[in-house]
């Protein structure tokens, strides 16, 4: 194809894609054939606020003349750029060369606005766990109450007048009853008989 036939072409493709997907959507075309990458064509240029014959580039630099911009040599698709004025894009770039034309035709999205939305989306579909699971785990812990009660309360006497061999006993009866499979079964085995974690340990070791 002749370099006007490539340009008309490109002219359309950025049209209807800045179209399809809306004003946060911007499509250019550059001249790569020069060193200042000069627009030639831009569609929904809010995005970064250039216009035709703009040489500033994405981030929102201007060309200088005595440092040479460097030079594109193959495609990049879908990399990050944060604008001088903080917002966050998406960009592409592909080039396209013959005998006299070399074009860059680019895609910009800026999604700053949606990575907002998606930070309150996030927070607002936070859950801590599932329903059905924290039920089971209530009941569990409900039947752990249950257990220790029913084996401290077999002893017939207040936990402060119980002896080693008592509190041995009640360990023992959990112990029978499967308590300890519970979650945190030890520190709260060790609350309800006023001995510590290390205690719970030894008297099951003993039993």
């Amino acid at each position: 194809m002749k370099r006007e036939e490539i340009y008309i072409f490109l002219c359309n493709l950025a049209e209807g894609i800045a179209e399809t997907f809306g004003p946060n959507c911007e499509t250019l075309i550059h001249d790569l054939s020069v060193p200042e990458h000069p627009i030639m064509k831009i569609c929904n240029n809010e995005v970064s606020g250039r216009k035709v014959g703009s040489t500033e580039d994405i981030y929102g630099g201007e060309f200088d003349p005595s440092m040479e911009r460097p030079f594109i040599g193959s495609d990049y698709v879908n990399h990050l750029v944060i604008t001088k004025k903080g917002k966050k894009v998406k960009t592409s770039t592909w080039v396209l060369k013959g005998d006299n034309y070399r074009f860059g035709f680019g895609i910009n999205y800026d999604f700053t606005d949606m990575e907002a939305i998606n930070r309150t989306l996030e927070s607002f579909m936070h859950v801590n766990s599932d329903l059905e699971e924290a039920i089971a785990e209530d009941n569990k812990g409900n039947q752990l109450e249950i257990k220790v009660k029913a084996c401290i309360d077999a002893m017939g006497k207040p936990i402060g007048e119980m002896t080693k061999q008592d509190r041995l006993e009640v360990i023992r009866r959990l112990q029978g009853m499967n308590a300890f499979r519970f979650q945190k079964a030890v520190p709260y085995v060790a609350e309800q008989l006023d001995v510590s974690r290390y205690s719970v340990y030894k008297y099951l070791n003993e039993v």
